[in-house]
């Protein structure tokens, strides 16, 4: 039986470490957009690290506001140095550096643990 857990672990280890390794990240929003099951700050988030962004894609972003960030969002519009976002009530102007990546998957309910523990 111990054996077993053993390989689980080591085997939950590696995948995470490959996914990783190619892009992945779980990030733990401050705020952004409401889902139906809940507030971006009860949530977690599956991300990719990407550059290849458009309008209408799900992305964590750093807004300016170290209390609000990072923020689920969605992009309005891309230009050449700029992208316009909107989280939730707010829409704001940041660059391709603060948008850490695009949302894949969002898992709520998880995020009220985190921020039960700092």
């Amino acid at each position: 039986m111990k054996r077993n857990w053993l390989g689980i672990g080591l085997v939950a280890v590696l995948v995470g470490a490959l996914m990783f390794s190619i892009g992945f990240r779980v990030g733990h929003p401050n705020s952004g957009l409401r889902s139906a099951v809940g507030s971006a700050e009860s949530s977690i988030v599956l991300y990719r690290q990407t550059e290849k962004l458009a309008a209408g894609d799900r992305v964590l972003v750093d807004i300016g506001d170290p209390e609000l960030s990072p923020a689920t969002s969605i992009i309005q519009s891309i230009d050449e140095s700029s992208i316009v976002v909107q989280a939730g009530g707010l829409t704001v102007t940041v660059t391709q550096k603060e948008v850490k990546g695009k949302i894949l998957a969002l898992v709520p309910f998880i995020g009220a643990i985190f921020s039960v523990l700092g």
